[in-house]
């Protein structure tokens, strides 16, 4: 039988490289889901680490390196967006990075000690 002018064997063979291809990116986008949870994690501990022993947050992620942290960890492995933000907005201390760029920036309160999504 003949799909859009191919056989059905190249109509499977096609389908399949396709439905390989989602399986592949669908898994790699949940492995950078859970590198960025465990980094993120890593990153908190530091922080809070660091709270306790000098009374007040470090100005940067690269504060903490190396007493803290050996390296400063990536939040994912991909070409870009791949970096923590640590930011201060005058009243509390926020851990953000892109679990779903461009959008769906995980955030988590320091004051709070919670998790939201920024947007």
């Amino acid at each position: 039988m003949k799909v859009l002018g191919a056989t059905e064997a190249d109509f499977k063979k096609k389908s399949s490289i396709y439905l390989c291809s989602l399986i592949v990116i669908i898994l790699i986008f949940r492995i950078n889901v859970y590198i960025g949870k465990r980094n993120a994690r890593t990153i908190i501990s530091a922080i809070d680490a660091y709270y306790e022993n000098v009374g007040d947050y470090a100005d940067k992620i690269q504060d903490l390196v190396p007493q803290y942290l050996k390296e400063t960890p990536v939040c994912a492995y991909r070409f870009s967006d791949h970096q923590y933000r640590y930011v201060y907005n005058g009243t509390s201390h926020f851990l953000m990075w892109p679990e779903v760029p461009p959008f769906g920036h995980r955030t988590y309160h320091f004051k709070n000690t919670e998790w939201s999504y920024r947007d």
